[in-house]
């Protein structure tokens, strides 16, 4: 029996978490929003997300079935990623 053994070795570094990040231009179907609301960590505040004609600011909660969630004062709202036009994080 043979055994499959690697022996690279894995590096990891440090995220800092200042700053604003934000991500526009979402013409590729949710991709480039997704990627920037990927590095944000679940309970982040003061996360605006802005869609056509609304925006919310609140706690990030998280994707879930094609939708970031926000707590914005309590209520948690759900917006779709395609209709996601930016995401500002430290607002």
């Amino acid at each position: 029996m043979s055994k499959n053994s690697s022996s690279g070795s894995r590096s990891s570094g440090n995220r800092s978490g200042g700053g604003n990040r934000s991500g526009g231009g979402n013409r590729s179907g949710g991709g480039n929003v997704q990627s920037i609301l990927s590095q944000i960590g679940v309970g982040t505040p003061n996360i605006r997300i802005r869609t056509v004609g609304t925006e919310h600011t609140g706690v990030y909660l998280g994707i879930t079935d094609g939708s970031a969630i926000i707590n914005e004062n309590g209520v948690p709202r759900y917006i779709k990623l395609s209709k996601i036009t930016a995401v500002e994080v430290g607002v």
